[in-house]
C-alpha cells in the first residue's frame, strides 16, 4: 500500500492511498536476446530484465517467454510463436542459407498488462551440409594423426628410447678400477713430512778466571 499527500507552505493534503500489487500492475520490462547459428538452427539465448530488489523469477515464479521468429524475406511475414519457461530455446527446421528474425516478450498470467518485447535481432542460417562435413573431415584428421603417432612410435621405439634414456658408459680404466679391491698401492695414502733441523750440544771447558779475563796464556 502507498500513501501520498501535497505539502505547500506547512499546509497538508488529505493522505491518499493507492494499494499496488507487482504481480497485477507492474509493468515487466523488456528482455536481451542473442542469436548463436548451428547448421540451419538458431539457439535462442534470453537474458532478464534487471530488477533493483529482486530477480524476476523470484516475483514471477511461473513467467513464460513467448519467442516470435520469421522468415526476413518472406513477403508475407508469416510468424511463428514458441513459448517455453527456459531462458534457451533452439529454432530447428529453418531454410539453410536464409535470414531469420526473433523477438521476445515475458508472459506472466496474473499480470493483465503484457511484458515489453526486445528488440529484433536477426541471424543468418547455415548450410544444411557444412556442420557434417566439417566435423567429418575433423574427426578423419584426428584419427589420422593419432594413427600415425601409433605407428612411429611402434616402429623407432629403440630410437626414440635410446634418445630419450642414453646409456651411459664407463671407460675401461673406471670399470677396472671399480671391480677390484681397495689396494694401497693404486692408491698411495701420501702422509705429511716432517721438518727436522741439526742441532749440535759443545761443552763449555773454560773456568771461572778464563770467564772474567778473556783470554788465558800459557
Amino acid at each position: 500500500m502507498l500513501r501520498v499527500r501535497a505539502t505547500v507552505d506547512g499546509r497538508h493534503s488529505e493522505w491518499a492511498q493507492k494499494t499496488f500489487c507487482p504481480y497485477e500492475e507492474a509493468f515487466i520490462g523488456p528482455p536481451d536476446v542473442t542469436l548463436h547459428v548451428t547448421g540451419t538452427s538458431l539457439e535462442v539465448s534470453i537474458k532478464d530484465p534487471v530488477f533493483k530488489q529482486s530477480e524476476l523469477r523470484e516475483t514471477y515464479t511461473s513467467a513464460t517467454y513467448n519467442i516470435t521468429y520469421w522468415k526476413s524475406s518472406s513477403k508475407e511475414e508469416v510468424k511463428k510463436i514458441l513459448e517455453t519457461r527456459e531462458d534457451r530455446a533452439v529454432l530447428s527446421d529453418l531454410d539453410p542459407l536464409s535470414e531469420y528474425c526473433v523477438q521476445v516478450q515475458i508472459i506472466y498470467n496474473m499480470n493483465p498488462r503484457p511484458g515489453e518485447y526486445s528488440d529484433v535481432v536477426c541471424e543468418r542460417t547455415g548450410d544444411v551440409d557444412a556442420t557434417p562435413w566439417v566435423a567429418a573431415v575433423v574427426a578423419f584428421v584426428v584419427m589420422a594423426t593419432v594413427v600415425a603417432l601409433v605407428v612411429t612410435l611402434v616402429v623407432y621405439w629403440k630410437q626414440i628410447s635410446k634418445f630419450l634414456f642414453p646409456e651411459v658408459v664407463l671407460p675401461p680404466h673406471f670399470k677396472e678400477v671399480c671391480v677390484l679391491p681397495f689396494n694401497p698401492f693404486i692408491y698411495p695414502v701420501s702422509l705429511p713430512s716432517e721438518h727436522c733441523d741439526h742441532v749440535s750440544i759443545v761443552a763449555d771447558h773454560r773456568t771461572e778466571d778464563e770467564e772474567e779475563g778473556g783470554c788465558s796464556t800459557t
